[in-house]
């Protein structure tokens, strides 16, 4: 968008793809510009131009997640329970939850570990919770099976009730695996917005057009298959893109940096 001075992920993304090229960048998309541009120019040594669009992949469902369990500042939300000893910290797992009810249903089950003295309640860890023949008091069983129908995955003592009334805590448990797979869909699906803008910088001065992903921490399956699997086979990239570079945070130093051109399969540069 035009108008808007660039982000910070942005600034890094044009950093790291000058480093390695062996070039400078320039802003096109700042204010002052006219609107639909690229992001940047990469200008390399011998006068060549590189157009560099950069985008992110997220996931809005986990970032909407995350803004109902976190706030929309990241500070941590706070649930308050008069009833309760103990501070409370509940795990829930990484899907479209209505985290304000959920935690609502949850009071009266921690009342109930509370009142029988559990501490830390974890069903899919211990069985004995949830078990058909269950040992422990009918009611801790009840509670359990409860807390595992509404998808939290754990609850356990933070401390004792300071001063004023415990609350309750919530943190966001991710239970995924690495997906290699995921990698190419996410190139396709953040590509197929940035191919007129591309084309269009093509047809100008570029000689060669780039596309900067960013994996933001909402794609866990594609960062953990990027951190810690080979890659998968060549991307389909579309024709208005000729280099796909795909990376994971800190923005100064990322971890991870992979590289794939038309027809040629990733190559892993850091």
């Amino acid at each position: 968008m035009a108008g808007r001075e660039p982000a910070p992920e942005e600034l890094a993304a044009a950093d790291v793809v000058a480093d390695a090229v062996g070039g400078h960048w320039e802003s096109r998309d700042g204010e002052g510009d006219p609107p639909g541009m690229h992001d940047f120019d990469v200008i390399l040594p011998d006068g060549r131009c590189i157009a560099l669009e950069v985008t992110s992949a997220i996931d809005g469902a986990v970032v909407a997640l995350s803004d109902a369990a976190f706030g929309r500042e990241g500070r941590q939300q706070r649930w308050p329970a008069p009833a309760l000893t103990n501070d409370w910290i509940v795990t829930i797992p990484q899907r479209r939850v209505r985290v304000a009810d959920m935690m609502s249903a949850m009071l009266p089950i921690l009342e109930v570990f509370e009142e029988h003295g559990h501490a830390d309640v974890d069903p899919h860890v211990n069985y004995a919770y949830v078990s058909p023949r269950s040992e422990m008091p009918a009611a801790v069983v009840e509670a359990a099976r409860r807390m595992v129908e509404l998808g939290v995955t754990r609850a356990r003592v933070l401390a004792p009730r300071a001063e004023g009334d415990a609350e309750m805590f919530v943190t966001i448990s991710g239970g995924f695996t690495g997906d290699p797979g995921a990698v190419n869909r996410l190139v396709a699906e953040r590509a197929e917005p940035k191919r007129e803008k591309l084309a269009r910088a093509k047809a100008d001065s570029a000689s060669e057009c780039h596309l900067f992903v960013w994996l933001d921490g909402t794609q866990p399956g594609a960062e953990l298959a990027v951190a810690k699997m080979p890659p998968p086979p060549a991307p389909e990239i579309p024709s208005e893109v000729d280099v796909v570079w795909l990376t994971t945070p800190p923005l100064a130093t990322p971890e991870k940096l992979w590289r794939a051109r038309q027809s040629e399969g990733w190559e892993v540069l850091r």
